[in-house]
């Protein structure tokens, strides 16, 4: 029988029984490797052979399905091995593919390679010359070239069995600059709008201390010590380390104990300040360190050109942290347009990494992102990035956090959107949604997915702080102070907590969203440990009490999950203890293709006692749930549970099989992972770019999970669907099949000409393959917002819903740059449209327009569609577009009486008060305002000067009235108002203008 030799080892892995060894999985010959092609990029010719060029090789890991079996009984509180996590040492004998690793590494060394670093014993990095790269491996190096950009790939057979080797430096292109950081500065262009204000302001993180309840472990003396908060980023930062001490000099935060930079690659941190990372990384270090100001600090600056999989683990094997913020995320969108081997190396490879990590003991967070639900794709599909869809990282989302001073009283919502903003425009609500790459998770099995949508991956999983409006202060280059915010303030300020929170208990966490999804589902539980968002919008998710895609279960109470986590002790219910692991047709492998043979072997027992009887049964999930179900029967002579799928068609990406079911009355559950199909690369349409389905093929590329060509006999079998705003709902529209076209060495099919405008999906049944794309006038390129530009984007009657930009087409018709009409309506939440207004071309190049707000309007969520039209003469037909965006409409606005000083003199500092009051005249106690003054005689660019210059205003409870101050500019010194600079008039009248919105959404009339 094929499986016998490996029964024996799995036999012996019960609930205390650590194994000493288990088979290999085999991977067979080494397979030819493609070229890595990038639509939009082509070969402009090879490298010289004495170029030096970094490369990955990759020895599997073993015994991956055990190592899925720890990562859930280690994470599972109802498991006797809860939190038992492995030594370095386990680690290295259950897992390390030692001897294979050290015969390439002696190979590598021996052929006059320089090894950069090693991790895991199956990850070496080196570097060398593309002639010694291919004399010693056996492939070839080909440059690539977009115009602009360039990178290199390899190709070819390696001449090294059963390793994977990784060259290209194409990575760059993905954390080449920060993907979730929001700084002021990015705003400033945006927020120049006339008949618009723009109110900003900030305070210093140590302000959210008390909010996430971290002082009442303060006080106790707990405060990070003898933990260590690891924060990955790329590229560098050479005065982070100047920074931190200045920061900590401002706020009055003892320095960490220990601060240490850890290059992983080559490393030359003024990269950081070329690409913006050295703000990313100013702000994951302070935030991070203000959560937990005595725990030790390490920093991982990762190399661009490095595959994320050899950069978890290299922090795997270094043992250092106990836990690790990643302020990055890659969108699910772009995987459509990257060739497998970027999946592969970055996706698929780093989860098991990540896996690897928290049987270790590390927790893993990621910032979900900060485009709101919709805006890193086209439609909420495709907008979640990874590494925050991983089931072994904990998705950090978005708050807003209003903050009453002195008395430093709060109020959290969800960071919302303004109305839209275009795609990959980081300042749009945090992200969350449903991911089309990872499967749903066994800890969200207990949560509802949309309908219509797929079965992923939910996130985020929880929130913290990440809205600019109101931001933070941080130190960043020249020891400025700057204003800033995203998801990638929330991913190491939930690190920082953490860490805070395990100098309590005194022990690491390691995966910790299993727990947090049991206390979440926990009525008695859930508001104590979680502060529920039951306000704010990411269009298309709202958030509500309980679990939500727009806050995750909220954000997390650090003090009282302390508590918990040290009072409470794990009920360990009876259950059974199921450990899964899937074999081929020659055995153990660590892909399958549809048409195969799995069959699936389960080690079930109970106590230490193998289960011989009972009702077990195997079942075959995707991404769109339950693909096959079988029942499994029990072998006598080898005392395990065994069961035979062939897997259909429709098993492709990554697939989760589960086995479940009870015996004499106990119940269990036990799964692993694998990747099933062949890979799919679309050249059209892209993400977030026009098509027009008239004019334009689908064109693919169609290879294995590796990179390997697929037969060119096979065919792409799609369906395609249609996303419907109104009621966030796919539609199936029509099949299309693709089949490989000689003359173009791709797979070519056409969609009708008819196909509906706006934002549609593309989804294969018979590979892994999903675009999401908007058919026809382009117009994700407008943004929608209200007059107070500010988040939660609202309006009230009386005010006007703005929408600006440029559409975007690749219809061939010279006038239609000038000539697309677009018409603009405001829907309430019963389907009626209330109000209406056209967006045309303005004499400023481009598209402006606004909806009027009818008066007494329902308050609530309100969606704004957009249908454009081009009737092209040249082409004799009519074009047409179609998008959406969602904003928050009100009733009446608030309208502030300002308390001021009359006559004032140059240099004189002078205070405002404002008593700002919801329409029936209650006080508004959150939400975020700012002052402008300005001369009277500037009264025409007010708009610029409320986008440059703002006065903050923050409630003080004890006067019941919003406070701030400002110095009138005088020859020797311009106080606040820099735009005074160049002048020397310094006299005359004066106005001031409160803007800002509270914090349920109810904006305010400007009032000078």
């Amino acid at each position: 029988m094929k499986y016998a030799k490996k029964i024996i080892s799995i036999f012996l892995v019960c609930i205390f029984i650590i194994p000493t060894a288990l088979i290999l999985k085999s991977q067979g010959a080494t397979q030819y490797i493609q070229p890595i092609n990038i639509k939009g990029f082509n070969e402009v010719g090879t490298l010289p052979s004495n170029y030096h060029v970094e490369f990955t090789v990759y020895i599997p890991l073993k015994n991956i399905d055990l190592l899925y079996y720890y990562v859930n009984q280690i994470s599972n509180p109802s498991s006797p091995l809860y939190q038992h996590f492995l030594t370095q040492a386990q680690v290295e004998k259950l897992f390390y593919p030692t001897d294979q690793f050290n015969e390439i590494l002696s190979y590598l060394k021996s052929s006059g390679f320089n090894i950069v670093y090693t991790a895991a014993d199956s990850v070496i990095v080196a570097t060398g010359t593309v002639k010694q790269v291919e004399n010693y491996l056996g492939v070839q190096y080909v440059m690539m070239n977009n115009g602009s950009v360039s990178y290199y790939t390899i190709y070819g057979t390696p001449k090294v069995d059963n390793i994977y080797i990784y060259s290209s430096n194409v990575t760059k292109l993905i954390f080449g600059h920060p993907s979730t950081l929001i700084s002021e500065g990015s705003l400033r262009s945006f927020r120049s709008l006339p008949n618009t204000t723009a109110p900003i302001e900030a305070y210093w993180p140590t302000a959210l201390q008390k909010v996430y309840n971290l002082t009442s472990l303060y006080s106790k003396g707990y405060e990070g010590q003898n933990f260590t908060i690891g924060i990955l980023d790329f590229a560098g930062n050479p005065y982070i380390q100047q920074q931190l001490a200045y920061y900590d000099s401002i706020v009055k935060l003892p320095n960490p104990p220990n601060f240490t930079i850890v290059p992983i690659g080559p490393y030359n941190p003024g990269l950081g300040i070329a690409t913006g990372w050295d703000s990313e990384i100013s702000l994951d270090v302070e935030s991070a360190h203000t959560m937990a100001p005595r725990a030790n600090m390490v920093l991982y600056i990762a190399n661009l050109n490095l595959p994320l999989s050899a950069v978890i683990a290299y922090i795997d094997q270094q043992h250092k942290v106990n836990i690790i913020s990643q302020s990055f995320s890659i969108s699910e969108s772009s995987l459509s347009s990257y060739p497998a081997p970027i999946y592969y190396t970055n996706i698929a490879l780093t989860d098991v990494y990540y896996a690897l990590g928290s049987v270790e003991g590390i927790t893993f967070i990621a910032s979900s992102g900060d485009v709101g639900g919709s805006g890193y794709s086209n439609g909420p599909l495709g907008t979640p990035g990874y590494p925050s869809t991983s089931p072994y990282v904990l998705s950090a989302g978005g708050t807003t956090t209003y903050i009453q001073f002195p008395n430093g009283s709060f109020y959290q919502t969800a960071w919302s959107n303004y109305g839209f903003v275009p795609n990959g425009v980081n300042y749009g609500g945090g992200t969350g949604g449903v991911s089309i790459v990872e499967p749903k998770p066994w800890y969200q099995w207990g949560i509802t997915s949309p309908k219509t949508y797929p079965n992923g991956r939910l996130g985020p999983d929880v929130s913290a702080n990440a809205n600019v409006y109101p931001g933070i202060y941080i130190i960043g280059g020249f020891n400025q102070t700057l204003i800033t915010g995203g998801t990638s303030e929330a991913s190491p300020l939930l690190a920082g907590m953490l860490v805070a929170v395990m100098s309590y208990v005194n022990h690491s966490l390691g995966l910790i969203n299993p727990l947090l999804y049991q206390i979440g589902e926990n009525p008695q539980l859930y508001s104590k440990i979680f502060y529920p968002i039951t306000f704010g919008y990411n269009i298309p998710w709202t958030s509500s009490y309980g679990y939500n895609l727009a806050t995750g279960w909220g954000a997390l109470n650090a003090g009282e999950f302390a508590q918990y986590l040290k009072s409470h002790r794990s009920e360990l219910k009876s259950s059974l203890s199921i450990m899964v692991e899937l074999l081929g047709p020659q055995g153990s492998q660590s892909t399958f293709m549809p048409g195969e043979t799995m069959t699936v072997v389960a080690n079930i027992t109970i106590n230490r006692t193998v289960v011989s009887s009972g009702s077990f049964n195997a079942v075959l999930e995707d991404l769109y749930g339950n693909v096959t179900n079988i029942p499994l029967t029990y072998n006598s002579s080898l005392g395990l549970w065994t069961g035979q799928f062939t897997l259909p068609s429709t098993a492709n990406g990554i697939l989760s099989v589960v086995v479940y079911g009870s015996s004499q009355g106990t119940s269990g559950y036990g799964f692993t992972e694998t990747f099933s199909g062949y890979y799919v690369t679309f050249l059209s349409p892209v993400t977030m770019t026009p098509f027009y389905s008239g004019i334009n093929p689908v064109q693919a590329v169609v290879t294995d999970i590796n990179g390997n060509p697929a037969p060119t006999n096979f065919t792409v079998e799609a369906s395609v669907y249609s996303y419907n705003i109104t009621d966030n709902a796919y539609t199936f529209l029509t099949n299309i099949t693709l089949v490989y076209n000689n003359k173009a060495s791709e797979w070519v099919g056409i969609l009708p000409a008819n196909l509906t405008v706006g934002d549609d999906l593309i989804y294969v049944n018979n590979a892994y393959g999903i675009v999401a794309f908007s058919n026809g006038i382009y117009l994700q390129s407008l943004f929608i917002r209200p007059q107070v530009i500010a988040e939660p984007g609202a309006v009230a009657g009386g005010q006007s819903i703005i929408i600006q930009g440029t559409p975007l087409t690749n219809i061939p018709d010279p006038n239609i740059a000038q000539g697309i009409t677009i018409k603009a309506e405001l829907v309430n939440q019963q389907g009626e449209v209330v109000s209406q207004g056209l967006v045309t071309y303005s004499p400023l190049g481009q598209y402006y327009g606004y909806i009027p707000v009818p008066e007494n309007l329902n308050a609530g969520l309100y969606t704004i569609l957009l249908f454009a039209s081009y009737n092209s003469s040249t082409l004799g037909q009519v074009f047409t577009g179609f998008y959406y965006g969602q904003i928050y409409v009100v009733p009446k606005y608030s309208v502030p009486q300002i308390n001021i000083e009359k006559y004032v003199y140059q240099g004189q500092t002078v205070y405002v008060y404002a008593n700002i009051t919801y329409p029936n005249g209650t006080p508004v106690k959150y939400g975020m305002y700012s002052a402008t003054v300005y001369p009277m005689t500037f009264s025409s660019s007010y708009s610029n000067i409320s986008a440059n210059v703002n006065i903050p205003l923050f409630y003080n409870p004890s006067i019941q009235l919003w406070e701030g101050n400002f110095t009138i500019p005088s020859a020797s010194s311009l106080g606040n108002l820099s735009y005074f600079k160049g002048l020397t008039y310094f006299t005359g009248p004066f106005q001031i203008l409160i803007s800002g919105v509270s914090a349920d959404g109810v904006p305010i009339s400007s009032r000078t």
